[in-house]
């Protein structure tokens, strides 16, 4: 805005003008004397004698304002504020309204103080002693009419450029962003009115997701690997041998293999407790299935093995006891409290069992892989049978990952990191899989049913490694998509685009444990070619553009052809992410034609994404196929132990872990 006052005078010279005419009082060109300060004594007595005569305050003590207040000093007449221009014309007056709005500085506009000037002399007096200026004034000069009635500028303190200029600094500009100018990305020499008002009608917004999504992901990240500990760090495995107490009574070496994590973190088993993607956890598992049943059916000709010292017992398999060192009990056809060939079971028997008690209609099956948990047997010191009264060695160990189960001793349990189950006596009254994957347990402990592992595995990190790339990936990459789109379409666009990553590799790497939000982050990668697409005309050389943001995705799906990095949700959560930011993130319109084909496309985004999602869940949950060649996407074996410890084929009966 500019100051609404006009010079009543000229300079003498022509081609001289004052510099105090068009300067503040703070910067420094005047020569009026200061006034000087009255000390604080002097203020204090005045204001009381005034307040004695009935006045208010320190009134009347100076002389009193004629001039209104404005942010510029009186036109000046002394010669060290003048400047010759040596190149003007004589005719050539300036006048203050005829400086251009850069000559006017800042303070001049803000603080609306009067200048100093105003309390030595009111303008009539300067006037009177100064009488020639007004004669000495010959140049011919177009009066400017000063309003009647200055508004005050009370409220106004900050021009309307400098607020535009304060908050349009960090806007997010559409089609640009961190990565446009990561690649040197430009828009064209001339865009049309239309798509320059559209431009400007584009508003930041503040990065809450972001700020919000990271901290969860550090906080949990920390209190994991504090709480869990480390893995050994690598990319191979790593194996460990000692001498352990087997339930033979004697010693036996053996080797524990573990998978190293080079995330630097928590070890599979622990990621899996705290709620990794993890198949056999989410839906039943074919394959589990049937080695937990041939287990089953191993149990069901199982006996008790009592050694012939009275050293202890253990349940085992006929083929698993010594003929010379023990004797293997088992019923054939034998009178137990009904005729029985199934059994006998060490430290369990229908006879001596009070709670569940074997009785009708609630008789126990002659199957012992249906028994059930003894939780009150009677409490004799001895009972006359030879399985209840020798001293238990073994009890089931679920050990590893894949719902194994053993009757082992609490050393060997121990040292192969499984979960001892003290008050059972069979593998068939405990279920390892509801204890290997922990969280909530299952509603039906035969059904694994733990959904909600495909977002809740968005929130955790593989190690501390893996949880500060993403948290340089959503600092950059998010945070500048948030700005343009808002926290509402980009959260939509990370959880959906990460589902449906899990949801893909769920369904083709089964027995792989992963964590983290790898799916979410290629969804906002999608978003960076979708912004690019939606800007293709109003952008310079779109299509060097293209190639370098494509560039940078080929890379990153290479790296994801490595071990241990989940490449199946990348590839899904990039195609989910494509869908989604077609149908929510905004775009700019090329005229009528591209506004309804815009539109249309939205709709269509849509019915893609649900048709995608749909068939993933249909392929996962009711009709469950196995396209192995899909694995090699995530590991590609290019020696022949290059991805041998991936995991990457479905047959587990001879795999461990």
């Amino acid at each position: 805005p500019r100051t609404p006052y006009t010079a009543s005078w000229v300079p003498v010279t022509p081609g001289v003008t004052s510099l105090s005419s068009f300067t503040s009082q703070r910067s420094g060109y005047t020569r009026l004397p200061r006034r000087k300060r009255e000390s604080v004594a002097r203020m204090s007595i005045r204001a009381a004698s005034n307040l004695l005569r009935g006045r208010s305050g320190l009134a009347g003590s100076q002389t009193a304002r004629s001039f209104p207040r404005r942010s510029f000093v009186r036109p000046s007449w002394m010669d060290e504020d003048t400047v010759d221009f040596a190149d003007t014309s004589a005719s050539l007056i300036i006048n203050k309204d005829d400086v251009p709005y850069e000559m006017y500085s800042m303070a001049d506009d803000v603080f609306e103080s009067p200048p100093m000037s105003a309390s030595f002399a009111p303008a009539e007096q300067l006037d009177q002693k100064f009488p020639s200026l007004k004669d000495v004034s010959r140049a011919p000069k177009t009066p400017t009419s000063v309003p009647e009635k200055i508004h005050p500028r009370r409220g106004r303190r900050i021009a309307s450029r400098v607020k535009h200029f304060a908050f349009d600094k960090q806007r997010r500009q559409y089609g640009m962003g961190v990565v446009g100018k990561w690649l040197n990305r430009q828009y064209r020499h001339s865009l049309s009115s239309n798509i320059q008002k559209q431009l400007d009608d584009f508003h930041s917004h503040r990065p809450y997701f972001t700020y919000w999504i990271t901290f969860v992901h550090v906080v949990i990240t920390l209190l994991a690997c504090c709480t869990y500990g480390f893995a050994p760090v690598g990319f191979s495995q790593n194996s460990k041998t000692e001498l352990v107490l087997r339930n033979r009574g004697i010693y036996e070496s053996v080797k524990f293999i573990q998978q190293e994590n080079f995330w630097i973190g928590p070890s599979s088993e622990d990621l899996i407790h705290l709620g990794a993607k993890f198949s056999p956890c989410i839906r039943q598992d074919q394959q589990i299935i049937s080695l937990i049943q041939k287990a089953k059916d191993l149990e069901k000709d199982s006996g008790c093995c009592i050694q012939n010292d009275n050293s202890g017992c253990v349940q085992t398999l006929r083929s698993g006891c010594s003929e010379t060192l023990a004797t293997f009990l088992k019923w054939d056809n034998e009178y137990v409290d009904i005729k029985r060939s199934s059994g006998s079971v060490c430290h369990q028997d229908p006879r001596v069992c009070e709670e569940p008690a074997s009785a009708e209609p609630h008789v126990w099956p002659d199957n012992i892989t249906q028994w059930p948990i003894c939780t009150s047997p009677k409490k004799w010191n001895l009972t006359g049978y030879r399985h209840m009264d020798c001293d238990i060695k073994g009890r089931p160990c679920c050990i590893g990952t894949k719902g194994r189960c053993e009757i082992t001793t609490r050393e060997y349990c121990s040292f192969m990191h499984g979960y001892f189950h003290e008050e059972a006596t069979l593998c068939s009254q405990v279920h390892c899989l509801d204890e290997v994957c922990g969280l909530l347990p299952f509603l039906n402990p035969e059904i694994p049913d733990q959904v909600y592992r495909l977002w809740l595995s968005l929130f955790l990190h593989a190690g501390l490694l893996h949880c500060a790339v993403s948290v340089v990936l959503q600092m950059t990459i998010l945070r500048d998509l948030e700005k343009l789109a808002g926290w509402v379409r980009i959260s939509i666009i990370y959880i959906f685009s990460g589902i449906t990553g899990n949801l893909a590799s769920a369904l083709f790497l089964p027995y792989r444990a992963e964590v983290g939000p790898a799916g979410s982050q290629f969804g906002l990668l999608a978003c960076l070619f979708v912004e690019l697409f939606q800007g293709w005309q109003m952008l310079e050389n779109p299509w060097k553009a293209f190639l370098k943001l494509l560039g940078i995705v080929l890379f990153l799906f290479l790296c994801g052809l490595l071990p241990w990095i989940d490449n199946i949700a990348h590839i899904f959560g990039f195609l989910s992410g494509l869908l989604l930011s077609f149908a929510f993130l905004p775009y700019v319109t090329f005229g009528t034609f591209d506004k309804y084909r815009k539109r249309i496309l939205i709709a269509v985004s849509l019915l893609a994404y649900v048709g995608l999602f749909s068939s993933l869940i249909i392929w996962f949950y009711v009709y469950h196929i196995n396209l192995y060649w899909l694995e090699h996407f995530t590991c590609l074996p290019f020696t022949s132990k290059f991805c041998e410890k991936y995991d990457i084929d479905h047959d587990i009966n001879d795999v461990v872990h």
